[in-house]
C-alpha cells in the first residue's frame, strides 16, 4: 500500500552522456580532434550545442582556422559542454532530460530501458517578430479585436499603466502615464470590451475631430504606447503557441496574394500546431526540451529511508526567515501607509516595492556552531566527514514552511561494504509545488496527468475560499521554451493583457487585483470573484532576476506565503569564510551534504602575473596542500564543472576560472568515491537525480484566512436603472449660489418625506462651469417628477440639464468605503448650503468658512497641534510647488489674509449652529465607523471635496490659502501654549 505522504510517482532528470562515457573518452588522452570526432557522432549532442549558442557552434566549425590561443578556448568550452551533458542532470537544454519513475515494493533487477522523447517548442523571438510583422499587415489587421492595457489605473490627474519596452532579447516592463481627461475616460471605457481597428479609428474620428490618416496616426501610437493590445500574440501557457481559431482567420486568399510569404510562415505555425508538421524553414526556429520514458523504478524502502533522513537534514537546513526580504518591506512600508485596508495591488506597488532579497545571517547559529565544533574534533583525528544522530539535534526546533507540498532531491549509489545496500545522497529539500519541476516538459502526456495529480491535491488543501491563478507572462524571450507549460489551469492572470484569450478559459485582470496585509501575511483577493488569489508560476525562472518588473516580481513574491521558492540546504558559506573548508555531513552512512573547499587564486598562483603554464607545474603538489581529491566540481549555483587531474583540459579550464574570479569554491565528486545505484542500458553508470515529491501539510494556516463579508458596491450607477439619479445643471456661476439656496433645502424637505436617502452636489468645470448632482432614492423616477416640478420654475436660469452614470470612484475611496463618504458628503453638503446662507447675510466671502470646516476634519484624523501642523506644511509645500508660489506673489497671498484677519478669527472662534451640529455628526461618525483609516489622504479628499461645494473658481489656489492660513494659526497658538 502507497504511503499517505506519496504522489503516484517521483521525477527523474539524467545527463544526456554516462559517466563513464565522459571519462573514458578523455582519459585515453586523445587530441581535441578525436573527441569531437567522436562526439559527433551524437546527432543530438551537436544539435545541442549549436541550439545553445549557434555564434560557438560556428567556431566550432571554423577550429582548424583559428590562433592556437583561440583553438585552446574552443578546446575548454566544448569541454564544459561535453561535462555537463555527462555530469549535471539539471535540465539545459537537450544536455539533459527529465522522466518519470514508478514506485514500487521491491528493489529493481535488470538494467533500465531509457528512450529519448524530443518536445518542439517555437523560438519566442521568432515569435514575437513574426507578430510584429503580421500586426502591421492592413489585410490582417481588418480582422482583429483590440483591448484596453488592464494594467492601467488612475491616480489623481493621471492614468498609470505598464508598457513593453524591447531592448534586444530582453523585454522590459516600464511604468508609463498618460494624462487623464473627459475625452481619454470615453475611449477606455469604448475599448474596454474590446474593438475593431475600424471602430476604433472611427471613434478617435469623431471624439478628436480628427481627419482619417491623423487618426490611423493616433492608433498606432496607440499601439506602439502598449494603451491597447491586439488579440494576436503568443501565449505561454496551453498546446498552442497562437489561437488556432485566430491563424485560420487571417490565413486568408486575399493575404496570399498580398503577402505570400508572411501568409506561408503564419500557415507554417498552423500547420505545426495542428498537424506537428515542421516546414523547412520553421525548422530552424524551435527549440527542443529533452524527455525520458524509462523503466526505472524506486522502492517503497528507499523513500521510507529518504524520508527519515529528512528529520535530520531539515533540522540542519538554513531556513531565511530574514526580515529583509522585499515582501518583508512591503508590508513594513504598506502597513505605514495603509494600515489594513485593501488597496488595489497595482496602486500598492507605487509605495516603492521591489528593493532588496533575504539577507543570510553573517552570524554562525547554533546549527552552525555545533558542525564547527565537530569539524575541529574532526580534524584533530585526522578526518574530513562528521557524523550526525538524532538524538544530537533533539534540542534543535525545525519551522515546517507553510506549505501544501514539499520535494526532496537525491541520488542513490551502491554502498561498498553492504551488497544490496543504497547509499543516499541528499541535494536539497524545496518546499515548492513540484510542478514547477514538470511545466515546460508537460508536453508529454504523462508528465502533464502527473501535473495535474499534484494540482489536484493543492487545491484541495487551499480550500473553497482560495484559488490557484496562473501568471501568462514572458520575462525574457531567451525564457520562452523553458517557460512555456501545456497544463490547464483553472485561472489564469494576464500580465499585461497581451496574450490571446481562450474563450473556455477563466482570466483575472491585474486591476482586479486587492492587496490587504493580514496578521503579518499579504492577501490578494480577486472583487469579482470575491476569492483570494494565489499567483503560480510553474515553470523554473530566477525568481530574482533584475529585470522582472515590479508587478511580475510582487506576484511570485506573494506565492512565496504558500510556496517557498527557495531551496532549503545545509548552508556552507559561514563555516566555509571561517575554515576555508566545510566536512562531508552524514547520518547512518548517508551523505547530507558533500565536502566542500574555499579555493582562493594564492593557492594555486605565486602572484597576479603568473600564467596558467607555471601553475600547472605545481598544481599536483597544491592540491595536496589543500587536501582536495585528485577529482572535484567547481560550484557555480546550480551549475558544477567536473575537474579530474588526470584530464589536462580540465584543470586548465579550473586555472582558468580561479586566476578570473580569484576564489572558487569546489566540492567532492560523490560519484567517483561511490558507484551510482543506476546505470545507462550499457551498464555504464550515470548520474541520475531522483526527485521525490511529497505531501507535506494537510492544512495551512495561510488559507485558514476567511473572506470578509461581502459588500456588493455597484461602481457604476445608471440613471432611473439603479438608485442614483445623476444630473449636471449648466449654469452661470453667478446664480450657482441662488440655484443652491432653493435645491438644497427641496432635497433635504424629500429626505425626511423618505423619497430620498441622501445627496451631495459640488461645483465643476468640464470644460463649462455646473453643478453636479448625486441623488440617491429607491424611488427614482418619483424623485425626478419632483426635480422638474421645481427645476420648470427656474429653466430660464439652465442652459443645459443632463442626466449622467455615476461612475464612482472606488480607487480613490478604497472600494467598500465609498459608501461611508457618500454619507459623510450628504453632510458636508447640508454645511455648503448653510455656508453660503451666512456667507450672504454677513457680507463675508464664503470661502473663509470652510477654514472652520477644515479645521474640524483636522480635529477629526489629527489630535495633536505638532501633528496637524506638519500635515498643514507637507500639504501646503505641495500646493506651492504645483501652483509655482515664490517670495513675490506670496505677498499678495499675506495681503488677502492681512485684510480678512478680522473675519478669520471671528470664523474660528465664533459659534455657528447649523454647521456646527452637522460637524458633530460627521465627527462622531469618523470616529466610530472609519476603520483602518489613511488619515492623511482622507482629510485631505474632505477638505478638498468640501471646497468644490463653495468655491467656483480657482479651487487650487483657494485651497493652498486655506491650508496656509490654517498652519499659521495653528502655530501661533503652539507657540502660545509653548509659553504658557
Amino acid at each position: 500500500m502507497m504511503p499517505d505522504s506519496l504522489f503516484t510517482k517521483s521525477i527523474m532528470r539524467r545527463p544526456l552522456f554516462s559517466l563513464d562515457f565522459f571519462r573514458n573518452t578523455y582519459l585515453s588522452n586523445p587530441s581535441f580532434a578525436e573527441v569531437y570526432q567522436r562526439l559527433q557522432e551524437d546527432e543530438l549532442f551537436i544539435k545541442s550545442i549549436k541550439m545553445s549558442s549557434e555564434e560557438f557552434y560556428h567556431l566550432l566549425l571554423q577550429y582548424d582556422d583559428k590562433s592556437p590561443d583561440k583553438k585552446k578556448n574552443i578546446e575548454i568550452t566544448f569541454y564544459k559542454y561535453f561535462s555537463r551533458a555527462a555530469s549535471r542532470s539539471i535540465p539545459f537544454g537537450m544536455f539533459s532530460g527529465i522522466g518519470l519513475i514508478n514506485h514500487s515494493r521491491n528493489d529493481e533487477k535488470g538494467s533500465p530501458v531509457y528512450k529519448k522523447q524530443l518536445l518542439p517548442k517555437i523560438d519566442y523571438e521568432y515569435l514575437d517578430r513574426l507578430i510584429k510583422v503580421a500586426n502591421e499587415n492592413r489585410i490582417i489587421r481588418e480582422k482583429l479585436t483590440y483591448s484596453l492595457n488592464n494594467t492601467i489605473y488612475s491616480k489623481e490627474s493621471e492614468l498609470i499603466y505598464i508598457r513593453k519596452n524591447f531592448k534586444s532579447k530582453i523585454k522590459n516592463y516600464l511604468k508609463a502615464s498618460i494624462e487623464r481627461d473627459e475625452v481619454m475616460d470615453s475611449f477606455f471605457n469604448f475599448c474596454r470590451k474590446g474593438q475593431s481597428a475600424a471602430e476604433i479609428i472611427n471613434f478617435l474620428k469623431e471624439s478628436f475631430d480628427a481627419s482619417e490618416e491623423e487618426a490611423d496616426a493616433f492608433f498606432n501610437e496607440l499601439v506602439d504606447e502598449s494603451i491597447i493590445f491586439s488579440d494576436l500574440n503568443y501565449s505561454t501557457i496551453g498546446k498552442d503557441f497562437i489561437k488556432n481559431d485566430l491563424l485560420r482567420s487571417i490565413l486568408s486568399e486575399e493575404l496570399g496574394k498580398d503577402d505570400p510569404g508572411l501568409f506561408q510562415t503564419l500557415n507554417d505555425v498552423y500547420e505545426f500546431q495542428t498537424a506537428g508538421t515542421l516546414s523547412n524553414t520553421l525548422a530552424s526556429k524551435i527549440k527542443y526540451d529533452l524527455n525520458f520514458e524509462s523503466t526505472v523504478q524506486i522502492d517503497f524502502d528507499t523513500i521510507s529511508n529518504v524520508q527519515d533522513i529528512l528529520f535530520v537534514y531539515e533540522k540542519l537546513s538554513q531556513n531565511f526567515n530574514s526580515k529583509q526580504t522585499r515582501l518583508n518591506k512591503l508590508m513594513y512600508s504598506f502597513n505605514k501607509k495603509y494600515g489594513e485596508r485593501e488597496i488595489l495591488f497595482l496602486e500598492a506597488l507605487d509605495i516603492g516595492y521591489g528593493a532588496g532579497d533575504y539577507v543570510a545571517d553573517a552570524e554562525l547559529s547554533k546549527i552552525e556552531l555545533l558542525i564547527l565544533k565537530k569539524t575541529f574534533e574532526a580534524a584533530k583525528n585526522g578526518k574530513t566527514e562528521i557524523e550526525f544522530t538524532k538524538d544530537e539535534l533533539a534540542s534543535f526546533k525545525h519551522h515546517i514552511p507553510d506549505t501544501s507540498t514539499k520535494y526532496c532531491s537525491y541520488s542513490l549509489f551502491k554502498n561498498p561494504q553492504q551488497e544490496g545496500k543504497k547509499v543516499i545522497n541528499i541535494n536539497y529539500v524545496s518546499f515548492s509545488s513540484p510542478i514547477k519541476i514538470l511545466g515546460r516538459f508537460t508536453e508529454n502526456q504523462e508528465i502533464n496527468s502527473f501535473a495535474e495529480e499534484i494540482g489536484s491535491y493543492q487545491n484541495s488543501i487551499a480550500g473553497s475560499d482560495f484559488i490557484f491563478a496562473e501568471v501568462d507572462h514572458l520575462p525574457t524571450y531567451l525564457a520562452g521554451h523553458i517557460v512555456k507549460r501545456n497544463i490547464k489551469f483553472d485561472y489564469i492572470i494576464r500580465y499585461p493583457n497581451d496574450v490571446p484569450v481562450e474563450h473556455d478559459q477563466k482570466y483575472i485582470d491585474v486591476n482586479d487585483l486587492y492587496i490587504q496585509i493580514i496578521e503579518s501575511k499579504v492577501y490578494l483577493r480577486s472583487k469579482k470573484l470575491n476569492k483570494y488569489v494565489i499567483p503560480t508560476f510553474y515553470a523554473f525562472f530566477d525568481h530574482h532576476h533584475a529585470l522582472n518588473s515590479p508587478v511580475f516580481r510582487f506576484l511570485l513574491d506573494v506565492s512565496t506565503q504558500y510556496d517557498n521558492h527557495e531551496k532549503s540546504g545545509i548552508n556552507v558559506n559561514n563555516i566555509l569564510n571561517t575554515l576555508g573548508f566545510f566536512p562531508r555531513i552524514s547520518y547512518k552512512k548517508h551523505i547530507l551534504k558533500k565536502a566542500h573547499w574555499l579555493i582562493k587564486s594564492s593557492d594555486f598562483f605565486k602572484n597576479k602575473n603568473e600564467n596558467i603554464s607555471d601553475a600547472l607545474s605545481l598544481y599536483h603538489e597544491n592540491v595536496k596542500k589543500l587536501g582536495l581529491k585528485k577529482t572535484f566540481c567547481i560550484v557555480d549555483g546550480e551549475q558544477e564543472l567536473y575537474i579530474n587531474q588526470d584530464i589536462q583540459i580540465s584543470v586548465e579550464l579550473f586555472l582558468k576560472e580561479l586566476k578570473k574570479k580569484n576564489t572558487l569554491i569546489v566540492c567532492e565528486t560523490i560519484y567517483d568515491d561511490y558507484q551510482p545505484f543506476f546505470t545507462d542500458g550499457d551498464q555504464s553508470s550515470i548520474n541520475l537525480e531522483i526527485i521525490t515529491p511529497l505531501k507535506n501539510k494537510s492544512s495551512l494556516s495561510y488559507t485558514s484566512q476567511k473572506l470578509p463579508e461581502e459588500v456588493y458596491v455597484l461602481n457604476k450607477l445608471y440613471p432611473f436603472m439603479h438608485g442614483c439619479v445623476y444630473f449636471k445643471l449648466f449654469v452661470d456661476k453667478d446664480i450657482a449660489n441662488t440655484i443652491i439656496l432653493d435645491l438644497v433645502p427641496f432635497l433635504k424637505n424629500l429626505v425626511e418625506e423618505g423619497i430620498i436617502s441622501h445627496f451631495m452636489f459640488l461645483y465643476y468645470y468640464a470644460p463649462d462651469f455646473h453643478i453636479r448632482f448625486r441623488v440617491f432614492s429607491d424611488q427614482p423616477l418619483k424623485f425626478v417628477d419632483q426635480l422638474n416640478k421645481i427645476l420648470w420654475e427656474k429653466v430660464s436660469y439652465i442652459d443645459s440639464l443632463q442626466y449622467d452614470t455615476y461612475d464612482r470612484e472606488m480607487l480613490r475611496y478604497q472600494g467598500d468605503h465609498i459608501l461611508f463618504f457618500e454619507k459623510i458628503y450628504y453632510w458636508d453638503s447640508l454645511i455648503a448650503c448653510e455656508i453660503v446662507k451666512y456667507a450672504s447675510d454677513s457680507n463675508v466671502e464664503d470661502w473663509l468658512f470652510c477654514l472652520k470646516t477644515a479645521m474640524n476634519y483636522l480635529d477629526c484624523f489629527f489630535s495633536t497641534l505638532e501633528d496637524k501642523i506638519s500635515y498643514l506644511k507637507k500639504i501646503k509645500e505641495s500646493f506651492a510647488m504645483e501652483l509655482g508660489i515664490t517670495p513675490d506673489n506670496n505677498k499678495s497671498i499675506n495681503r488677502i489674509i492681512l485684510e480678512n484677519k478680522n473675519n478669520i478669527d471671528a470664523i474660528l472662534s465664533n459659534d455657528y449652529p447649523a454647521i456646527d451640529d452637522m460637524l458633530g455628526k460627521i465627527r462622531s461618525e469618523i470616529q466610530t465607523n472609519l476603520k483602518n483609516s489613511d488619515k492623511e489622504d482622507q482629510a485631505f479628499d474632505l477638505i478638498h471635496m468640501h471646497l468644490m461645494r463653495i468655491v467656483k473658481k480657482d479651487n487650487r489656489f483657494f485651497e493652498y490659502i486655506i491650508y496656509y492660513i490654517l498652519e499659521k494659526n495653528l502655530k501661533e497658538k503652539f507657540y502660545r501654549d509653548k509659553k504658557e
